[in-house]
């Protein structure tokens, strides 16, 4: 992909994230002009917390991670103690914690549920 579409594509994914953030720029890459195109360094996921744990979901129901991350590292970001997310699904299957996760990824979290 050219650097002038790639920064343009960049440009586009920034409006949506509401802001460049240092932490999301890696090396910028130039085009012959000498513009400067910033790349992001993480992915986006969407988190939906249900239950007891919706006071750790994020305001927009998106989050930044760090690429390779996994359920784990989620609950962390959002300071969320994993013994209390009992049933987690990434893109509507049951996952580990341990699961890595990809870009655009849909994580749904429930605490442990009662009944009788």
């Amino acid at each position: 992909m050219p650097a002038e579409k790639q920064g343009l594509d960049c440009f586009r994914l920034a409006a949506t994230r509401k802001a460049i953030h240092p932490s999301m720029v890696k090396d910028a890459p130039h085009n012959a002009k000498g513009d400067n195109f910033p790349r992001f360094a993480g992915m986006l996921i969407s988190v939906k917390s249900y239950a007891t744990l919706r006071g750790y979901q994020p305001e927009d129901g998106a989050l930044e991670v760090e690429e390779s991350a996994s359920v784990n590292t989620v609950l962390q970001k959002l300071g969320l103690p994993p013994e209390e997310a009992k049933v987690v699904f990434v893109n509507g299957r049951h996952a580990s914690l341990d699961q890595v996760l990809k870009e655009g990824d849909k994580i749904a979290l429930f605490p442990a549920v009662g009944g009788g």
